[in-house]
């Protein structure tokens, strides 16, 4: 009995066949595609459908552990047999006999790659009379079929049994045990042959029965099948694509929902999972999508190991766009919908980031031109970046060429008006982006004031609610206005010239007090800044009492402190910042609006008792005192934020953004 033809060894030690799932099951594969050829070849295209059987029986070990892993495969089919001619074939590594049909000739060295133990007996029609061989199939030097005494052979008609056993290397602990899993990879690889309906009948034997052919057709909810040109070097191919809805216990692997297999001589080439191209997961929550694509340029580009196609890389890409966009149409339904969901979760992002606020106008237009994967808010909020950075590179350049324009014409007119539209959707979108940061900086004051009721922590909350509306132990020109939220207290407050806050008076006057809040206390401090650059400045002062306090006295009696405060403002004349220049002068018209942020309690209400007058919402109080004149206004914490939040509201209100 002759040899393979050639360096047997060298040509299985380098097969490309890593330990993996799929390549443990290859052989597996080869085995029955070789059956479903000599069905064919036996019967023909007309009969082989349904004269044809393939039997599949999963070998099993039985382990102390109780656990049944793999042990190989046996094949069986009714096929035309090893004649001498596929004999000779098989013994003949890169035969052209199969060409044709797709066979490289090098399927079964995957074989010796994967199972130590592979044994093939057959029989087949020598004119009428019917001949019988056996063989091991070795990986050797020489000999690698090792006839065997045929004699004993059961076989009755013509067709090939083939015995695949004992993993090589670690392929074993890579092979699927499940038996429902197995029966997947089957149809997965097999799909073209299952969806144009010309698979034998194929039975998989693992503790019971299972029908191949019909485990598909159960599966298959609607088929169609649809013709496609891609236009590849001049040229037009013709691509077959065969769109199924499927359950999706039939998906091939992994967390993928949808799925594209290409296939070269109605065999599984290349799996794709879809869907990040198409946008969509499952179908209606039970379905799947899943698609065969054929073709004769797909048949003479596949590689010998029938793993990947050898056509240039923008060859592909060109294919799988096409075919991507014929699985579109056909999932249109569920693409629309998907726009929906897209379209839903950019107008959620609009309300959070609001400087995209200009999309909402072109809303639809937006999100059709999405990536067909973003499908998140992570994906479509960097797409959105994208889109205002582009607009704006465009709109600078429409803004140079009307600084570049020789005359005012009706083209520049146009562009003015574009760039007029630009800037006021531009800063519609910046007012709204700050307003929005504004309420998340009350939402958090209002977190915190929750916290108020805990005697423990009443220290640390001060210092919390202190530092987001002012940074203490610090000056203006040490902050930018985005580092402070002044206009918690008055809107007005947040453009002052000049601030200090928690800082010795002597520090930025000419007075010698070293005076400061009582760090003790901690909201005991005092803020204080200018309006302008005038002789005649008003100077505000702002001083925080702790919340809920009860126990004052002269000691820390606010009003007490804060006309102190100006008594020492006034001696001191000049303010200077941090660096000694000079701020502004503070003379005898200067006038001192002062805040006392604390909650009315009974305490503070007795220290002030007679002096001020509720303000007109009741929840506040107002006044002048004399020697110093100053203009007071007490303002509780739920006022204060209430207050801010109603000014806040109307930017909401007016820009269309809800609360």
């Amino acid at each position: 009995m002759p040899d393979l033809h050639s360096d047997v060894i060298g040509q299985v030690a380098r097969l490309p066949l890593k330990p993996s799932e799929t390549n443990a099951l290859l052989p597996l594969f080869e085995a029955i595609h070789n059956s479903l050829h000599a069905i064919n070849e036996r019967f023909g295209d007309d009969g082989h459908a349904e004269k044809g059987r393939i039997d599949i029986e999963v070998l099993r070990n039985e382990n102390e552990d109780g656990t049944t892993p793999v042990a190989g495969f046996i094949v069986r089919d009714n096929g035309i047999g090893l004649n001498e001619e596929n004999f000779t074939s098989f013994c003949t590594p890169f035969s052209q006999h199969k060409i044709k049909k797709g066979g490289k000739g090098i399927g079964r060295l995957g074989w010796l790659k994967v199972f130590d133990n592979i044994t093939v007996s057959s029989a087949f029609l020598n004119g009428k009379q019917l001949e019988r061989i056996a063989f091991d199939f070795v990986l050797r030097e020489s000999n690698q079929i090792a006839t065997k005494d045929s004699s004993d052979l059961t076989l009755k008609e013509p067709g090939t049994v083939v015995h695949l056993s004992d993993f090589a290397d670690s392929y074993g602990a890579k092979c699927p045990a499940k038996t429902d899993t197995i029966v997947q990879r089957i149809i997965a690889h097999f799909l073209p042959v299952f969806a144009g309906d010309k698979s034998p009948h194929m039975l998989l034997h693992d503790g019971g029965v299972v029908e191949l052919k019909k485990e598909f057709k159960d599966k298959i909810n609607q088929s169609v099948e649809q013709l496609i040109e891609v236009e590849i070097e001049d040229e037009k191919q013709p691509i077959i694509i065969r769109h199924m809805k499927c359950d999706k216990s039939i998906r091939p692997r992994g967390s993928v929902n949808n799925w594209m297999c290409f296939c070269a001589n109605d065999r599984g080439v290349k799996e794709y999972g879809i869907d990040e191209q198409i946008g969509l997961k499952s179908l209606d929550g039970e379905q799947i999508y899943v698609g065969t694509v054929t073709g004769d340029y797909l048949d003479s580009h596949v590689n010998p190991q029938r793993t990947d196609f050898i056509f240039d890389p923008e060859e592909g890409r060109l294919i799988r766009r096409q075919v991507a966009s014929s699985v579109k149409d056909f999932l249109s339904d569920y693409v629309q919908e998907a726009l929906a969901q897209k379209k839903a979760i950019t107008s959620n992002i609009i309300k959070k980031y609001p400087q995209y606020l200009y999309i909402q106008g072109e809303l639809d237009e937006f999100v059709e031109g999405l990536q067909a994967n973003s499908n998140n808010e992570e994906k479509i909020y960097v797409e959105m970046a994208q889109h205002r950075y582009r607009r704006q590179r465009r709109f600078n350049g429409v803004r140079r060429d009307i600084d570049s324009a020789h005359k005012y014409d009706d083209a520049v007119a146009e562009k003015i008006e574009e760039y007029r539209e630009y800037i006021l959707d531009d800063k519609k979108g910046s007012l709204a982006e700050y307003v929005t940061k504004r309420k998340a900086v009350l939402d958090l004051l209002d977190k915190l004031r929750g916290f108020a009721e805990d005697e423990d922590q009443k220290h640390h909350l001060e210092e919390a609610v202190h530092q987001l509306i002012c940074p203490m132990r610090t000056e203006s020109n040490e902050l930018e206005i985005e580092d402070h939220n002044l206009w918690i207290l008055d809107d007005r407050l947040a453009f002052y010239s000049f601030f200090a806050s928690d800082r010795p008076i002597k520090t930025y006057t000419e007075s010698d007090s070293g005076r400061e809040p009582d760090i003790a206390f901690f909201y005991d401090s005092c803020v204080a800044w200018r309006e302008s650059e005038r002789a005649c400045d008003t100077v505000i002062l702002v001083e925080f009492k702790r919340p809920g306090q009860e126990d004052y006295t002269d000691r820390n009696d606010p009003l007490i402190q804060l006309m102190d405060y100006v008594t020492l403002f006034k001696s001191g004349k000049t303010v200077r910042d941090k660096k000694g220049n000079v701020i502004s002068g503070i003379g005898s018209n200067t006038a001192f609006h002062c805040y006392i942020v604390a909650d009315v309690t009974a305490g503070l209400t007795k220290r002030l008792r007679g002096r001020f007058d509720p303000t007109p919402d009741g929840r506040g109080l107002y006044g002048y005192t004399r020697n110093p004149d100053t203009y007071v206004e007490v303002i509780p914490y739920d006022k204060l934020l209430l207050d801010a939040q109603a000014r806040n509201a109307i930017f909401f209100d007016k820009l269309g953004l809800g609360n």
